[in-house]
């Protein structure tokens, strides 16, 4: 019975998949399920998706690049010269 079930719920879990052009991964993929009616749980779908060889495209979050301290470049002159002992 739970094998029947699997079946057709890893029919629409590559639908969902393919739709999605690979991006979706298990949790909104359930979501998805649950919206078309399904009642399953997230590591189901994780199960099923492992099982059947499904991954989702994992991008890499933006990292911006840091300062280059080590340079030859000539470093600019300080024009403002502030002189913080005048503060206190």
């Amino acid at each position: 019975m739970r094998k029947l079930e699997n079946e057709k719920v890893s029919a629409y879990i590559r639908t969902i998949h393919s739709n999605s052009r690979g991006r979706y991964g298990s949790p909104k993929i359930t979501e998805e399920l649950r919206d078309l009616g399904w009642r399953i749980s997230r590591p189901r779908v994780a199960r099923i998706m492992r099982n059947q060889g499904i991954r989702s495209i994992i991008c890499r979050k933006f990292r911006g690049t840091t300062t280059q301290s080590r340079h030859n470049y000539p470093v600019a002159k300080n024009l403002l010269n502030p002189d913080y002992a005048l503060e206190n």
